[in-house]
């Protein structure tokens, strides 16, 4: 039997080969290999128990430092006392320095011609002030040329109510001259309502009578 040169070869490649194989399992057997740990006992401990296992010391954790806290300081500071004042008592005074008023004097009866726009109302209070005041704001009156060098009067009735609205208008005497009357008729229209009565008239309305006269002057 002859041996041929490949078959040295082949042989040759083969055995390397395995022996790769062997160092490869040897080396992976010995990294797989278990660490053996350290066991200690103490006396009087069974073996039945677990076998204790030291681990390594922590590692010891410094305290925090301390804080110093300051405690405030209380200021006292002194307070002056004020002198209180005694007051003075007021003496009465023997008479009164305000002067009261004097009453108000009736309006003097016009008589003849007048001088200024007239209107009357026949009293003298001061609601009647206030009513005359108002109607005459409210009088437009004629030219001397609608009612001549010699105007005569004219007089109307109203009644008024305690709210000062007037319910009712009469012409009591008429001047002749349409135009004076219808004036006084309007002037009367406008001031409506008027001023309330005052508290101390006891009825529930009034009858007011009004007088228009035309002042001589223009």
């Amino acid at each position: 039997m002859k041996i041929t040169r490949q078959f040295i070869i082949s042989s040759a490649i083969h055995v390397t080969i395995v022996l790769l194989l062997l160092a490869v399992t040897v080396r992976s057997a010995k990294l797989l290999k278990p660490k053996p740990y350290r066991v200690t006992l103490t006396a009087g401990e069974s073996a039945a128990q677990p076998a204790q296992v030291e681990q390594p010391a922590p590692t010891p954790v410094p305290p925090p430092p301390k804080v110093k806290t300051k405690t405030p300081k209380i200021v006292t500071r002194k307070v002056k006392k004020k002198k209180i004042k005694k007051i003075k008592t007021i003496k009465p005074l023997d008479e009164n320095p305000i002067k009261p008023l004097p009453p108000l004097k009736p309006a003097p009866k016009r008589t003849g011609a007048v001088t200024g726009p007239g209107i009357s109302t026949g009293g003298d209070s001061v609601w009647d002030l206030m009513v005359q005041n108002r109607i005459t704001e409210n009088w437009a009156q004629p030219s001397k040329a609608e009612t001549g060098a010699d105007p005569p009067t004219v007089e109307y009735e109203i009644v008024v109510e305690r709210s000062g609205k007037i319910s009712n208008i009469r012409l009591k005497r008429s001047s002749g001259i349409s135009s004076l009357d219808n004036s006084a008729l309007d002037a009367l229209r406008k001031s409506d309502p008027l001023p309330k009565l005052p508290k101390t008239f006891n009825g529930q309305s009034k009858t007011v009578p009004v007088i228009f006269r035309i002042k001589d002057s223009f």
